[in-house]
């Protein structure tokens, strides 16, 4: 039988690979290269807007709320954009 433990990750078990719908892209992208201290800071200032933020979408009541890149989702956030490389804190 197979071992189906490492089904998703990569030659050498290095990572996973994610496919998300394009309208989902850049919700996708902060979610995964931010880091957990990030992520947990914007996911409660969007609650404190009356939001919630995953790695799916930022919605209001039952309303997504556009985003084409992940400035757009700082910006609904009213937070200073920061790059993937800035996001390790």
């Amino acid at each position: 039988a197979a071992d189906r433990r490492g089904a998703g990750r990569a030659a050498g078990g290095g990572g996973r690979v994610r496919l998300v719908p394009h309208d989902q892209y850049c919700f996708g992208t902060l979610y995964f290269t931010g880091s957990d201290t990030l992520n947990k800071r914007m996911r409660a200032k969007a609650q404190e807007l009356g939001y919630k933020l995953n790695e799916y979408s930022l919605m209001k009541g039952d309303d997504a709320l556009p985003a084409a890149s992940e400035e757009d989702v700082f910006k609904h956030l009213g937070m200073e954009y920061l790059a993937p490389a800035d996001r390790n804190i």
